[in-house]
This record gives C-alpha cells, structure tokens and sequence, in this order.
C-alpha cells in the first residue's frame, strides 16, 4: 500500500480553524452589540418624534385656545362699548373658563386691556388703572394693529402686571370697520406650561427647550438649568442653520447643561422651535444597563471560547503534534527517552502503542543483532570448512604424489 504525503500539518489546520472561531466569536459580538445600540438608538428616535409632536400638539392647543378665548373676549368689547372701562373690567375678571379641563390646558387666566395708545388701562386684578402701564415696546404691542385679530408673542419676560415669569402675548382688537381700538394681552405662566407639557411626556429620560422666534430660550424642561446669561446660547450656535419650518434631525452637535439635543420641531403657526435630547448622565446610565451587560457577556463568551480552543490545543492537538514528532524520530531510527502525557484515554492508548512499537522495535533489533552474529559464526565455520577442505585436497595431492613414484617403480 502507498500512502501519500499530505503536507498539511495538524498545528496549521487548528490555527486556521481557531483564528476562524475567533474571528467569528468577535464579528457576531460585534454584529450583536451593534444590533443592541441601533435598536436603542431606534428607540430612543422613535421617543422623542413622539415627544417632541406631543409638546407640538399641546403648545399649540393652549395657544389656539387662547386666541379662541382673546377673539371672543374682542367680539364682546366690539359688540359692547369699547369705551366702557367698568363693563371691560367686569368682562376680565369674571370666570372665563368654568371647565376643569380647560384651565389646566391655560397656563394663565389674566388678561389686560390697552387702548389705541397701547397702555394698560385695565387689568384682571386691579380693574382700572389709575396710572396706565406702556406695553408699547412690546412686540405684540407693536404688532396689534398691523396684523390685528392675530395672537402675537414676546420672548420670555418677568410680567409688567402679574410679576411672574410668562411668556407675553397679545392680541389687536379692530371695531367692524376695521379701526384698531386696543389690545388685550395676557401671560403664559411658563411655570405651569412646563408642568402641563411635562404631564403629557411618557418618559422622564427626555429633555426639551423651547425656543422662540429669536432661538433664546422660552422655557424648557425642569432639569434644564439656566440663568438669563445662557438663554441665548441656541441663537449663538443655531443661527439660520434651521429651516424656516419642518422638523428633523439637528444638523449640527448641540449640547447644553450635559444634554445632547437630536431633534427639533418648527411650530407650525407659531413662532417657537422645540428641541428634544437626552442627558447624557441618563445615556451612560442606559448604556451601563442595556449596552455594557451585553458586550460584557460577548466578551466571557469570547474568552471562554478561547480558553476552550487552548484547552484543546492542550489536551489534543498538541499530545498528537508530539505523537507525531516522535514518530518521525522513531521511522529515522533516532533513540526515544520521553513520550507525551495527556490525561485523554485514547492519547494514553495510542502513547502505550508506541511504547509497545519501540519494544518490539528494540527486540527485532536485539533479534537482527543476534542474527548479525550468528551469520558471523557461520560465515566463520563455513571459512574453516573451506580451509579445511583446501588442506585435504592439499594433503591427497601430496599423497598421490608420493605414492605414485615408488608404485610406478614396482610396476
């Protein structure tokens, strides 16, 4: 039987078969953990769509009310006597919201009233004013009777008549004949529409600011701490990088008091821009509890499959590389002093064979060796029965020389 050579050695095929686990070990970690932060991250955007269209659909539905409320309180004035301070008096400080619901969704139930020269003449808590107030650098002041019948809105400001800190609008008042006659302004209460628009997001992971016409900040989430110095960060490192409408992802890293802002969403109708993010204490903290755990358990998977892979370099492959280094030596006849031990049973057996082939070996070469002297002595004895054979013949010639004359002489 001829056996051929196969030049493939069992240590090469086992750190091809290793390197190809281990590179598979590490692809399906990697594909895994990254699979885990997509569908994280899928969340978390799918989180804060909806958030930031809810706090869309509730600022928009406190500033429609409002306007409802303004228009209706304007049509009353018009249909009464705009000049009738004590009928617009009576008008503002009566229960204008009666429904539970309603005056949780107005953040504000005081109103204001300015004549033409856009002062305050009348006010819910102190009915006429002795000394009217100027709202006239107001900027919904400004706009009254440019685009009256049309809510218009300040940038956040400590209230002229309430002494909180609202969000002032405003709303120009025009008879039938389309005459400006006044104003009736109000306050959002920033304060309690953060606390309304905070009731309506699903998680507290997410934060927000809602930014006005001029990108400063009009209010934003309670863990958004700011003082007055910060509030026009947004408009420093937004500019115009912003649609005019739309929403979408930022287009650029916006990150304030350690919260990471994603998206944004242009009011529509209004002039206010949402930003939605997360705090980055809360990111670490869910990637330490979703992403960390996983590639933790992809690691001692690795590491455990590597220790595998080393147990059975130990245990297997390397008895049978020495098995075979032994072999060779034994087929070029070389001397064996120390043969591999494996703690395997077959490893063990095929060891015990190789002691019983060197045995035999040393007896077949004790056997060779005595068949090498024995061939000796024969070859020896063999060469003495050939001298002695030689002599013989020696000895007849010499005879038959010997007795050849004297008979040749007797015959």
């Amino acid at each position: 039987m001829i056996i051929k050579s196969n030049n493939n050695k069992l240590s090469k095929d086992y750190f091809i078969i290793s390197s190809i686990i281990i590179i598979a070990v590490v692809i399906i970690s990697i594909w895994q953990t990254w699979s885990v932060y997509n569908s994280q991250k899928i969340l978390k955007d799918v989180r804060l769509e909806k958030s930031i269209h809810r706090i869309e659909n509730e600022i928009q539905t406190t500033f429609s009310y409002v306007s409802y409320l303004i228009k209706f309180m304007g049509q009353q004035i018009i249909n009464d006597d705009p000049n009738d301070l004590e009928n617009i008096a009576e008008m503002l400080r009566g229960k204008l919201i009666l429904n539970a619901k309603d005056k949780s969704k107005f953040a504000w139930e005081m109103f204001d009233w300015s004549r033409e020269d856009k002062k305050i003449i009348v006010t819910t808590p102190y009915g006429i004013m002795k000394e009217p107030i100027d709202i006239s650098y107001r900027y919904y002041a400004k706009m009254a009777d440019v685009e009256p019948w049309v809510l218009h809105t300040d940038p956040a400001d400590i209230g002229v008549t309430s002494g909180q800190w609202i969000i002032p609008a405003g709303m120009g008042i025009t008879d039938s004949n389309g005459k400006f006659i006044g104003t009736i302004s109000m306050g959002f209460n920033v304060a309690k529409l953060t606390r309304n628009i905070e009731s309506i997001l699903d998680s507290e992971d997410v934060s927000f600011v809602i930014l006005d016409k001029d990108n400063k900040i009009a209010l934003s989430s309670e863990d958004v701490k700011y003082d007055q110095n910060q509030r026009d960060y947004f408009s420093k490192e937004l500019g115009n990088k912003l649609p005019e409408n739309g929403s979408g992802r930022l287009p650029l890293n916006l990150i304030f008091q350690n919260i990471k802002y994603y998206y944004y969403n242009k009011i529509d109708g209004y002039p206010y821009t949402i930003l939605m993010g997360y705090n980055k204490a809360i990111f670490n903290k869910e990637f330490n509890e979703t992403l960390l755990p996983g590639i933790t358990g992809y690691l001692i998977i690795g590491t455990l499959s590597l220790l595998l892979l080393i147990t059975l370099r130990n245990l297997v492959v390397k008895p049978i590389t020495d098995l075979s280094k032994i072999a060779d030596q034994i087929s070029k006849g070389k001397k064996i002093t120390r043969l591999p031990r494996s703690n395997s049973k077959e490893i063990t057996a095929l060891s015990k064979q190789f002691v019983n082939a060197i045995r035999f070996m040393n007896k077949e070469k004790i056997l060779k060796q005595k068949a090498e002297q024995d061939k000796q002595k024969i070859e020896e004895l063999v060469k003495i029965h050939q001298e002695y054979d030689k002599e013989k013949e020696e000895f007849l010639r010499d005879m038959y020389h010997m007795l050849n004359t004297p008979l040749n002489a007797v015959i």
